[in-house]
């Protein structure tokens, strides 16, 4: 009987260390077993680089043996995934041999993932100034299918010459594992610069900052602007695939539309200032200022302005200037905005 029991703790012992040896490997690029976190994916290879198959674990999706991700909707892909015993308990799933953890033999092939996003700065007058901030690259060995990018456009034009700048921010989604991880060129290239020629004939027309700005994912846009931005991701998705970049925009986010540099500065500045000279005037007082600057905007000075920003700036903006009195509000372009206090209702903008 002491025997026996000998032999039983032996098997157990042994049965941990064999647990504990392939739990605590499957973390790594040798196997045999290896851990598929949710939304990531499993490229399995033999010798030091020959891949021979892959894993996905994403509800809605499968991915075939060529590396090609697909939509599955019925989850056939995963329910097949889940029939294993140590995927369903352990979420590994083999990924080959050496049962030794040797390199150079097989397991996993897993790659650097750079993301980017969009970093936003306000400075104290509450002008916000968006930018792209790169992250550092992280190495997974299950790396993810859905990589986050950010996107800033800057100088874009609208009618009256205003200068409008855009702040996107969008996930890629992998396509075919192989285009994606070792095409030559960076799809957020592609990405930016098909964003900025479709962009660029789609708001020329745009009489407005504020026709332009319900583009905004915060505005809730309307259907035109909903249809502008569908066709840009649909023709940037098709140069993606034609030129084999094996990824595609799951999704986009369009947080940021606004003047750009000097004018955005200028527009909060006059806010600030007419908010503080509005705090401190009677309103009687307030009403007869507002009706004379509108006055003077819809007559010569008004004129003036816009005359002055057609052709060379440089050379007429000074005689443009010649026109203003104490009040007036200076635009450059075809007209004067309207988030500007110029009408009988106040369409101030909020930063």
């Amino acid at each position: 009987m002491e025997l026996i029991g000998e032999i039983f703790v032996g098997i157990a012992l042994t049965a941990i260390c064999v647990m504990v040896y392939l739990f605590g490997f499957s973390f790594t690029e040798w196997g045999p077993f290896t851990q598929l976190p949710s939304g990531k994916r499993l490229d399995r290879k033999a010798g030091s680089a020959n891949i021979v198959g892959y894993y996905l674990n994403e509800p809605g999706y499968g991915i075939d043996e060529d590396g090609n991700i697909y939509e599955d909707k019925d989850n056939n892909y995963l329910k097949g995934l889940r029939e294993n015993f140590f995927f369903r308990y352990f979420g590994m799933v083999y990924t080959g041999i050496p049962w030794l953890p040797l390199p150079w033999f097989g397991g996993v092939a897993g790659s650097e993932i750079t993301e980017s996003a969009i970093k936003v700065s306000k400075d104290p007058s509450g002008v916000i100034t968006p930018t792209v901030e790169v992250l550092p690259a992280t190495y997974h060995t299950a790396p993810p299918i859905f990589i986050k990018q950010g996107l800033v456009l800057s100088g874009i034009p609208i009618e009256g010459s205003n200068l409008v700048e855009f702040a996107f921010s969008y996930t890629l989604r992998i396509t075919n594992v192989h285009g994606y991880q070792y095409r030559t060129g960076d799809p957020t290239v592609l990405v930016g610069d098909n964003f900025e020629s479709m962009l660029r004939p789609k708001v020329a027309t745009m009489k407005t900052i504020g026709e332009v700005q319900q583009m905004s994912s915060e505005s809730g846009g309307n259907a035109e602007q909903y249809k502008i931005l569908q066709e840009i991701i649909l023709q940037t998705n098709k140069a993606l695939e034609r030129y084999g970049y094996g990824c595609e925009i799951h999704e986009l986010n369009l947080p940021i539309v606004q003047p750009t540099g000097a004018l955005a500065e200028a527009v909060r500045q006059k806010e600030l200032n007419e908010a503080k000279r509005d705090a401190d005037i009677p309103a009687v007082e307030q009403e007869v200022n507002r009706t004379m600057k509108t006055g003077m905007a819809q007559a010569e000075v008004r004129k003036a302005i816009v005359d002055a920003s057609r052709g060379n700036i440089g050379v007429h903006i000074e005689e443009g200037m010649k026109g203003l009195q104490p009040g007036a509000t200076f635009v450059l372009g075809n007209g004067v905005l309207t988030s500007l206090p110029l009408q009988n209702e106040r369409n101030t903008k909020k930063q």
